[in-house]
């Protein structure tokens, strides 16, 4: 607190306090405002500039607004910091898929897989992948893990819809 000329004592107003950038740009990021949230992430780093494995979400701002390699350089910064984030690693997979490097991005998502082995979201875009590459077969057994682990999920059952429609599968393809 500080003392106004006044000789009111009032709450001393610091705009850049570090935790509540972090936490309005999580908040952008939770109501979608993913142009806000990256302002504000980006923010934080200029004055927490050693908090970058903090800052996880901001590549997924940028994945999201379309900005590919933008997303891969912050996943990849967030990596350096904390190598064990595997949702920075999906991300990062995700994110190299987009600028073209399937390869890549079928190598990161099995190193997310290597330590969360029940990341449906993983195995989803794995068989995605996978089935934009033309491997059918592997992207089925992907798709069948992604659906076994998230039953919910209607972008793997699409999928596994498609996949056995190809296949001649109409039946499995209709249920």
């Amino acid at each position: 607190a500080c003392q106004s000329r006044d000789g009111v004592e009032r709450p001393r107003r610091e705009p850049d306090f570090p935790p509540a950038l972090h936490m309005s740009g999580i908040l952008y990021y939770r109501l979608q405002r993913y142009g806000d949230s990256a302002v504000t992430l980006r923010r934080y780093l200029e004055v927490a500039p050693t908090r970058v494995g903090d800052t996880r979400v901001l590549g997924h701002d940028l994945y999201t607004l379309g900005r590919y390699a933008e997303a891969r350089a912050h996943y990849e910064r967030v990596l350096a910091a904390a190598p064990d984030d595997v949702e920075a690693r999906r991300g990062l997979a995700l994110s190299v898929w987009r600028e073209g490097d399937a390869a890549r991005a079928l190598s990161e998502l099995d190193a997310v897989l290597a330590r969360e082995p029940r990341n449906d979201e993983a195995w989803g875009w794995k068989a995605q992948i996978l089935f934009d590459a033309g491997d059918d077969v592997a992207a089925l057994e992907a798709a069948r893990r992604a659906s076994e682990l998230d039953p919910s999920d209607p972008r793997t059952w699409f999928l596994l819809a498609r996949l056995h429609a190809e296949a001649g599968r109409d039946e499995e393809a209709a249920r």
